[in-house]
């Protein structure tokens, strides 16, 4: 069975683990985005082999995408890829859900 090719925008505690456990589930992953030092160092360890990307060009490449970032950062950052025109009205998202969880796993 051929799997979806996946981008992660955001590399911090979630990003990063998700897009090593959908790796090691067969996923390809064409990419993560990360900007902070902590996120450079976790996507070294973690991802070793995966791209550093921007949040648009993993939009482009992704046929799935999860934005994995901040609830203070998910508004900027859906802007900033819809103004792009890689993501539409009416694209499918899964993202408060993984903001969320990344706001309960802080605590």
């Amino acid at each position: 069975m051929q799997r979806l090719a996946m981008g992660i925008v955001g590399a911090g505690k979630v990003g990063s683990v998700l897009a090593a456990r959908f790796r090691s589930a067969g996923y390809p992953i064409v990419g993560v985005s990360g900007r902070s030092d902590a996120s450079t160092l976790r996507i070294s360890t973690l991802l070793p082999g995966i791209e550093v990307r921007t949040p648009v060009e993993l939009a482009e490449a992704s046929e799935i995408l999860i934005l994995a970032v901040p609830d203070d950062n998910l508004i900027a950052v859906a802007e900033e890829l819809a103004s792009s025109g890689a993501i539409h009205p009416g694209s499918t998202s899964c993202t408060r859900a993984v903001a969320t969880a990344s706001t309960r796993w802080r605590r």
